[in-house]
């Protein structure tokens, strides 16, 4: 029997829609990839540990194949169980800071920069000393507000998976033991920067530094003969003609300290300025001598 055009394409269009529906079951019932969001975890994530000292807490960035460049996270605690009694960012993946960790009660918050961009699963952000106030079981947590940013020259946020973690602490009573750092800071070299968004045009200092003992305490800046004063990276300089020596100085936490030094910029300005002013004293004399000549 023959088929009319008209049937071949019936066949044919039932033949695809069977396809199509057997295509859509197959990949229906194939697992899903989750999708990949970077994390921040710590570690340890679990155990049970004695009061009798400070329990070193780290903080970790598993990137999940990302390249971050940029994380803001705030650590939760309950204040009458823990109490920090110290950070340390020795070795951390981050050099610029933002905000420099900062302790409250029940809270360590922090925010920084990681130039260049870190693609890893074990970058350590920081290290917090926790001081058990009590036995019992006690959480630690990532507030709500951390986040990690892509490094995609937008600054685009990223899925972030918070980690926390539980302890038990056995016993009552502890002793907080300073890390012990007799290394001063890594060498570093600071640089002068000019931006009009950032201070309307005028000369600023970015320096950065890292020490893997007990981490940077504060950075302190002198200009010429001043005094060293207490900066930041982003310091706007007060000598906007940059012909004096500028010195930083990077201390850790345990009193050790670095300096590094950048030569005057404009080394040769008050010759510059002399050499007008002499041009201005000769045109004055010509100009008077030529006055008296008319007058006469």
């Amino acid at each position: 029997m023959k088929h009319s055009p008209t049937t071949h394409y019936s066949l044919h269009t039932t033949y695809f829609f069977l396809f199509i529906l057997l295509l859509s079951t197959f990949h229906f019932l194939l697992p899903v990839a989750p999708a990949q969001a970077a994390r921040i975890y710590f570690s340890p994530e679990a155990g049970e540990f004695s009061s009798e000292a400070a329990l070193p807490v780290s903080v970790f960035l598993d990137t999940e194949g990302e390249e971050i460049n940029a994380v803001e996270a705030e650590v939760e605690f309950s204040p009458d169980v823990f109490s920090a009694r110290g950070v340390s960012d020795g070795n951390s993946i981050i050099s610029f800071w933002v905000n420099r960790p900062k302790i409250s009660p029940g809270l360590v918050s922090f925010s920084g920069i990681i130039p260049g961009g870190y693609n890893g699963r074990s970058g350590l952000l920081l290290k917090i000393f926790l001081v058990p106030e009590k036995s019992g079981e006690a959480d630690v947590a990532f507030g709500e507000n951390s986040a990690a940013m892509l490094n995609d020259g937008k600054g685009t946020k990223t899925e972030l998976e918070l980690s926390g973690a539980k302890y038990r602490i056995n016993k009552f009573g502890s002793v907080f033991l300073e890390p012990e750092d007799n290394a001063p800071p890594e060498d570093f070299r600071p640089q002068i920067g000019q931006d009009l968004d950032f201070s309307q045009g005028k000369y600023f200092l970015v320096f950065s530094t890292q020490d893997k003992g007990s981490g940077i305490e504060r950075y302190e800046v002198k200009e010429g003969k001043g005094p060293y004063k207490i900066a930041e990276s982003g310091y706007v300089l007060e000598n906007q003609k940059l012909n004096e020596k500028i010195m930083v100085k990077a201390v850790d936490k345990s009193g050790n300290w670095r300096e590094a030094a950048l030569p005057p910029v404009n080394r040769f300005l008050w010759y510059q300025e002399l050499l007008i002013l002499v041009i201005i004293i000769l045109i004055c004399a010509l100009a008077s001598r030529f006055l008296s000549k008319t007058r006469s």
